[in-house]
């Protein structure tokens, strides 16, 4: 991609990351940056907390400062639904940096209980 300039951020928002999973909450669809060769190189992805009364599409990247974000290799679809994902530049020549996901369903099982009663 070569979407950010040297330096800056760009948030990876629902138009870059969005899986749908019927019956699957958005909070159990994980990303996992591939750990090998799929790593940002000039960059890293990032968690950024933002206040619960700025909506992300207010955002600015330049305003969001370095105690605000914190550097991650898994987030969830809610995540990047709320906004809070985000790839940071470090500020090399380079403005295309290609870095892979593996996205899974955390699909939580429940079985009826059964119980046994002895005489």
């Amino acid at each position: 991609m070569t979407w950010v300039k040297e330096g800056g951020m760009v948030r990876l928002d629902k138009k870059y990351l969005q899986t749908d999973l019927k019956g699957v909450g958005t909070d159990d669809i994980v990303y996992t940056i591939v750990a090998s060769d799929g790593q940002p190189k000039y960059g890293e992805v990032v968690l950024v907390s933002m206040p619960a009364d700025s909506p992300p599409e207010g955002w600015d990247s330049s305003l969001i400062d370095d105690q605000r974000f914190t550097p991650t290799a898994s987030f969830t679809q809610q995540d990047v639904n709320d906004g809070a994902v985000w790839y940071r530049h470090f500020g090399s020549s380079y403005d295309s940096d290609p870095f892979q996901f593996q996205v899974r369903a955390n699909i939580v099982h429940h079985f009826p209980q059964t119980s046994e009663h002895g005489s």
